[in-house]
């Protein structure tokens, strides 16, 4: 009986050991995509409310009326940062900046 016990505990052993081997092989995980790195960089340029509300809109899909309702903004502020946010991000993301007309009345 003895001698069971001591192979069963020597056979845990070794599938512990080739477990722990076989995760220490794995592979890496990749760098961040480059899209999603543009698109992290243009979030912080935006106002901190601009960003909130297009987070949470366009990333956690919460509807106008939820995001208004949490943050204690009114729905035509939500509405209005929303449009903003998107019109900057569509600024902020595009490859040639030279071709897009900002807006921006100096």
């Amino acid at each position: 009986m003895a001698w069971r016990l001591t192979a069963n505990r020597w056979r845990g052993l070794r599938r512990w050991f080739a477990a722990r081997a076989r995760l220490g092989r794995e592979t890496p995980a990749p760098g961040p995509n480059p899209d999603r790195v543009a698109l992290l960089a243009a979030l912080r340029r935006l106002p901190d409310a601009q960003r909130l509300v297009v987070v949470l809109h366009h990333l956690h899909d919460l509807p106008v009326a939820e995001i208004a309702r949490t943050s204690g903004m009114p729905e035509g502020t939500v509405k209005s940062y929303l449009s903003r946010g998107r019109a900057a991000l569509a600024v902020l993301l595009t490859d040639d900046k030279e071709e897009v007309d900002v807006g921006t009345h100096w």
